[in-house]
């Protein structure tokens, strides 16, 4: 047993603390003293902290980290730290492999206990389970080794900024950009026991009314964001639908929101359309074609409610009250292979899914690095594990045998594994 009681004792310490992204609430979490919590234990085993801060808001983020940035200030960034890890010196023409996993969770922060063998709380699965589950295998693997001489260097992304609709931006991706990658990069989200070495990313458009209500005594006199932007939606889905088949693109018809009174006619609201892909080029062609979308629909509810008693006001205003932003777009996907790679994995019986259908969008959208290789590789399955539910769990047993596979995967890279991948590099 790789992962022993010392080890779910560490990990049910750290899912009590409270990290979920403030991006879910509003306000900032504990993530900097889980951070400094786990940098403790890996320090014991032999790891340096090579890097610990906040990071920089890029100019290109999505809209909603750019509006809690302004609201929080400064306390939005020092409140969700990263920090880098390492086991041997970083060095770009020797093997390394990097780990990541994401400290910030969803919410709602749970309570924490063990039942039936299994660790539940939030983060279990997603994603603080993985992160202690590398330290127990690395642990296991230089107690099994000796020695740290030609051993390929270990390095972990610690990370805020997944959840919440972050996608990496100032957690990830500025830790790639200052060269905290390896030759491997594992993130370890939860995969089902093979890995994925592509993955998806997804674009957010928010269509907003904002015009004129009214009451029920004067319902022809208000601008009817309801009737508006159901009627709108109905009519783009058709459209949208079609064309999201043929690029193989997921189409999430999300929140609608006007108002909840009976007796009134909202003049505001939104709906949210999502869109996940697995192509940067099919997702450029949807967004080419979404006006022409929108404003064909726009017609059509001129034409439909144009001489109805109680919404040709809508119908006549609706181009010069409803517009269309997005709040997200223009994100990478991960899409790589590697022979090399490849077969040292399968050596470790770490197996490649060999259907891209159950991929799924995540940081590892930022590991297409030149000479590199990325996978999403973690224990369990984010559905059958209730990840971002409330009975998010980790079985000790899964989590132990994900263990199993990361020691075989460092002893794939060791001599001679080692020099055959330095030969490559």
């Amino acid at each position: 047993m790789i992962f022993t009681k010392n080890h779910v004792n560490f990990l049910e310490q750290l899912l009590s603390i409270n990290t979920v992204s403030p991006l879910e609430t509003g306000v900032t979490a504990d993530i900097p003293h889980a951070m400094d919590e786990f940098a403790k234990q890996a320090r014991s085993i032999g790891f340096e902290v090579a890097f610990y801060g906040p990071a920089e808001i890029a100019n290109e983020v999505p809209i909603k980290v750019k509006q809690l940035h302004s609201e929080l200030g400064e306390a939005f960034l020092t409140s969700q730290p990263s920090m880098v890890l390492t086991l041997g010196t970083l060095e770009r023409d020797q093997p390394s492999i990097m780990f990541n996993f994401h400290m910030d969770t969803v919410g709602p922060h749970l309570p924490v206990y063990v039942a039936s063998d299994k660790v539940f709380g939030r983060g279990a699965a997603d994603n603080k389970g993985p992160g202690v589950a590398l330290l127990a295998a690395v642990e296991h693997w230089l107690g099994g080794r000796g020695s740290k001489q030609d051993a390929p260097t270990v390095l972990i992304q610690c990370v805020s900024g997944e959840e919440g609709g972050a996608m990496g931006i100032y957690g990830t991706l500025p830790l790639v950009q200052k060269g905290y990658y390896g030759s491997l990069n594992v993130f370890m989200i939860p995969s089902n026991e093979g890995y994925f070495d592509c993955s998806t990313a997804s674009m957010t458009v928010e269509i907003a009314v904002d015009g004129q209500g009214s009451t029920d005594d004067f319902p022809e006199d208000g601008d009817n964001a309801t009737l508006l932007l159901s009627s709108l939606t109905a009519e783009m889905s058709v459209a949208l639908s079609v064309m999201c088949v043929r690029e193989n693109i997921k189409l999430t018809i999300a929140g609608l929101n006007t108002g909840s009174m009976h007796n009134r006619v909202y003049g505001t609201g939104t709906v949210l359309l999502n869109f996940s892909y697995r192509s940067v080029e099919a997702a450029r062609h949807l967004e080419d074609a979404f006006d022409d979308i929108f404003h064909a629909a726009l017609n059509h509810i001129k034409t439909r409610y144009g001489q109805d008693h109680f919404f040709a006001r809508t119908a006549k205003n609706c181009e010069s009250v409803t517009k269309y932003s997005w709040l997200k777009k223009g994100l990478p996907v991960l899409s790589n292979r590697s022979a090399l790679w490849e077969s040292k994995l399968a050596l470790a019986d770490i197996n490649r899914h060999v259907s891209e259908e159950d991929t799924f969008t995540c940081d590892a959208m930022w590991g297409n690095i030149p000479g590199a290789y990325s996978i999403m590789f973690g224990p369990g399955d984010l559905l059958s594990n209730g990840a971002h539910t409330a009975n998010e769990h980790i079985g000790i047993g899964e989590i132990d045998a994900y263990c199993q596979k990361l020691v075989s995967l460092l002893k794939a890279t060791d001599p001679p594994g080692f020099q055959n991948i330095r030969d490559a590099l």
